[in-house]
């Protein structure tokens, strides 16, 4: 069933904290929404679980955020959104982040050598490059698994020695290749930018999702804003709105809430623990 009330939320879920940052990126761009976050951080890592463990959690997830009557989902995990092409759950639109990621590459026109990083789920379903090279991009391309990656950012490893070391065992041959972008093809990749920056010697264009993602929402006229242009802080709040946005975790919140609310800065989260598996 298809909730056309405004107000429903917009649920949004991943393996664990790595898609507060579509997340965040979609509260600024849709800043009168209400969002209900579930971050399964009791299962994660979700990039080396098998296909159908994967598609298997993803439906799990789905089915606990329908209890919330959500107008729309969105998959924020490349793992999940590699292995559940579906465009609807329950009658709901579902929306992931692998084909907004794709049409930002695409837009960059001067990128000549791609190199697409992500979990081990995500590398080996070629999905990326696939759909690239269905919408004939000539450029090469190049895929690295970075399976070490989602730790690093669930202990909140963002920057350092060890991070260094990690991302020059997997990334030494992008860096000999030069390649002028970069598809972070799993969502906790955003928060090692800092350090990926760092690492190569030339300036290299980070592709992401939320951008293309606020404008296919709005094209389903899923979404109370008119413009993604503008950010949140751009726009006045419509009289007596105020956003809610609820973080679920599947494990206890208590050990990732002072890293969520790094994440999402001032935007003033509540927290529950949930437990979402089968009765």
């Amino acid at each position: 069933m298809v909730y056309t009330n405004d107000l429903a939320p917009i649920g949004v879920f991943d393996s664990g904290i790595g898609g507060l940052t579509v997340l965040k990126g979609l509260i600024n761009l849709l800043p009168f929404e209400n969002w209900v976050y579930l971050g399964d951080t009791a299962r994660l890592p979700y990039g080396s679980k098998s296909p159908e463990t994967i598609r298997n959690y993803t439906l799990q997830n789905l089915k606990y955020l329908s209890r919330y009557h959500c107008k729309a989902y969105v998959i924020a995990c490349n793992s999940a959104s590699a292995q559940f092409p579906d465009k609807s759950f329950n009658g709901v639109p579902v929306f992931n982040v692998i084909e907004p990621g794709v049409k930002q590459a695409l837009s960059f026109t001067d990128s000549l050598k791609i190199g697409i990083i992500g979990t081990k789920a995500t590398i080996n379903s070629h999905i990326y490059k696939n759909k690239l090279l269905n919408q004939n991009y000539q450029g090469k391309i190049l895929e690295q698994a970075c399976p070490l990656f989602v730790p690093l950012v669930e202990e909140g490893l963002y920057e350092g020695d060890v991070t260094d070391l990690i991302i020059h065992q997997y990334l030494a041959d992008f860096k000999k290749e030069k390649i002028d972008s970069l598809i972070l093809g799993c969502t906790h990749y955003p928060l090692l930018k800092k350090a990926l920056s760092k690492y190569f010697d030339l300036p290299i264009k980070f592709i992401s999702s939320e951008f293309y993602l606020s404008e296919m929402l709005k094209n389903q006229k899923l979404t109370n804003t008119s413009n993604a242009n503008s950010s949140r802080n751009d726009k006045p709040k419509p009289q007596g709105f105020t956003s809610t946005i609820k973080v679920l975790t599947t494990d206890d919140y208590k050990h990732v809430k002072s890293l969520i609310e790094d994440i999402l800065e001032d935007l003033n989260p509540s927290f529950e623990t949930v437990d979402i598996r089968p009765n």
